[in-house]
């Protein structure tokens, strides 16, 4: 399981509040001075890195800060069908051998999302970059994530991906959708990441031991997945500076 930032602890509580009706002084009695210093501060960094954030005054009405209760049950749950985002079909496929010990973490270096509507365009528009401009067979990921606290379909668990040369029968990726050389992305995304971890942790996907690395483990003269990002996997408890030796296929 990935190490979520702690401020993400802290609006999950004050959203639990705000769910259940306004958050006034007498529903702020109910979260400790600490839980409030969080917010505090978090406020403060995400209004200096992230000029659309919205802060804790907002009492949760934006969407990516008000996590469908079932995504806490079943992580699965936080992923979007292929169906659901409108995928093209895909040319060719190739399919793995399952489980798989490695997983990749990649921005996309495009466009930041909020919300479901702009997530599944977003989805659309590095479907058609990587088929249309680059000709590969379809969306090179295997699943996408935006900061809208959902997770993606693109070739899911089975199939070959084209995201990381020499890796990519042997390995999922997971990419966030953005650019994040110089901010975080919310904590948002952050937990949808680790939704689809858990995800195919349980359906047998993912081994119990996996690794995890930054796309620029494996080609170091790319930047993926933003030096912020990076900064972050790097903590994570499943990552691995040191890929392991093998014969290169895909």
């Amino acid at each position: 399981m990935l190490v979520v930032r702690k401020p993400l602890l802290c609006r999950l509580l004050l959203c639990s509040l705000s769910l259940a009706g306004s958050l006034n002084v007498s529903a702020q009695s109910y979260i400790d001075q600490e839980h409030l210093t969080c917010f505090q501060a978090l406020d403060q960094v995400y209004a200096k890195t992230d000029p659309l954030f919205v802060g804790s005054n907002s009492s949760c009405h934006v969407e990516d800060q008000c996590p469908s209760p079932e995504f806490l049950v079943d992580p699965c749950a936080a992923i979007v069908p292929r169906a659901g985002w409108g995928a093209r079909g895909t040319r060719n496929a190739n399919y793995m051998h399952e489980p798989v010990s490695i997983v990749f973490i990649h921005h996309t270096a495009m466009d930041r999302c909020y919300s479901s509507s702009k997530c599944i365009k977003e989805m659309k528009n590095v479907q058609d970059l990587h088929i249309d401009i680059k000709g590969w067979d379809d969306i090179g990921y295997s699943f996408l994530v935006g900061e809208d606290g959902k997770a993606y379909e693109a070739r899911g668990w089975e199939r070959v991906g084209a995201h990381t040369l020499g890796w990519n029968d042997v390995s999922i990726s997971i990419s966030v959708m953005g650019d994040f050389n110089d901010v975080f992305p919310r904590d948002s995304a952050l937990k949808a990441i680790n939704s689809v971890i858990e995800c195919g942790l349980r359906k047998g996907k993912l081994m119990p031991d996996y690794k995890l690395y930054g796309h620029r483990d494996a080609r170091p003269t790319f930047d993926s997945p933003g030096h912020m990002l990076y900064s972050l996997v790097k903590t994570w408890p499943h990552y691995s500076y040191m890929l392991p030796d093998r014969q290169k296929k895909y």
